[in-house]
């Protein structure tokens, strides 16, 4: 169930993207920036700048968050015969992954060297720090907001859809003698 909220948390946040996607007449000027943006710079970001930005941002920090946060939704996901050696094995694979070779990939394709300049130095300003310092907090507030938003929807769509559910759910037993029972969610 915790993917859900994190779909719901990233549509809620990419949203902004999508709309100055939406419509590519009457165009804006964030419009026209997005659709500049789709093509790679002529004088892509640095592996420095790209290092800078993700050390500024703390990015490697909030991979373990985001790491540990998932694990502790697949630790209750797995089957309850799983060793727990293996999914403490997994754990400590995944927080070795070094994402910086990817970001440095990815922001080549996006970010200019020019404005990874004006990223780094906004970084750097006080208006800059105090929105890096509140980022790891309206993450968190985004993700919970999301998650019960996520959480009331999945609720409302079964709710619609539970004569249907326990009746694929007793098809399901009947063809299947170890089948769960389905009960409505409250």
């Amino acid at each position: 169930m915790r993917v859900l909220p994190l779909l719901v948390t990233t549509l809620l946040l990419a949203a902004p993207v999508f709309g100055q996607q939406a419509s590519s007449t009457n165009s804006t000027p964030a419009q026209s920036t997005a659709a500049v943006a789709d093509q790679p710079p002529a004088h892509p970001i640095t592996p420095a700048q790209v290092h800078e930005i993700l050390e500024l941002t703390g990015a490697k920090r909030l991979q373990i968050q985001t790491m540990r946060t998932m694990m502790i939704g697949l630790r209750k996901a797995f089957p309850p015969f799983m060793p727990p050696d293996v999914i403490d094995d997994l754990e400590s694979n995944m927080e070795k992954i070094d994402l910086e070779p990817m970001a440095v990939a990815v922001y080549q394709e996006h970010v200019s060297t020019e404005d990874a300049t004006l990223i780094i130095a906004f970084y750097k300003t006080p208006a800059g720090s105090r929105l890096l310092g509140a980022l790891p907090q309206i993450a968190r507030e985004m993700q919970a907001r999301g998650e019960q938003a996520g959480v009331q929807v999945a609720r409302e769509v079964v709710a619609r859809h539970m004569d249907e559910i326990k009746a694929a759910a007793a098809k399901y037993k009947q063809e299947h003698s170890d089948a769960p029972t389905i009960t409505s969610p409250n």
